[in-house]
């Protein structure tokens, strides 16, 4: 019995911390509801004033109806799991700062362009 035991542990440890513990779901929020942080992952980015006002324009970003008409929001959720997967990384907010500037770039010439066909400016 001992044996299985620590053959778990070890198991555990060689396939590291990111496959023991799966990543938290959104519930389908477009960022981090700073409101009520759960998650060390969370509590890093809305205490960061940097990765804050990210997780804001990310938001804002996605409660465009652009977005939603783009359907944007499916493949949102998934960029959210995979990117709360930065917090089994040794430097998190390194991971975190790079995964929220890669969205937000993905994102803005799809919904500028929805939002603005014609290209003319304001």
């Amino acid at each position: 019995m001992r044996v299985m035991v620590i053959a778990a542990f070890a198991t555990l440890a060689l396939a590291g911390p990111a496959a023991a513990i799966p990543p938290p779901p959104n519930g389908g929020a477009a960022a981090t509801d700073c409101a009520a942080p759960v998650y060390a992952i969370d509590r890093l980015i809305c205490e960061d004033p940097e990765l804050s006002h990210l997780n804001a324009a990310l938001a804002a970003r996605l409660a465009r109806p652009a977005a939603a008409d783009a359907g944007l929001k499916p493949g949102h959720a998934e960029w959210y799991r995979s990117s709360r997967m930065c917090a089994a990384q040794p430097d998190a907010k390194a991971c975190i700062l790079k995964a929220y500037l890669k969205r937000l770039q993905r994102l803005g010439p799809i919904t500028a362009a929805l939002e603005n066909p014609g290209g003319a400016r304001d």
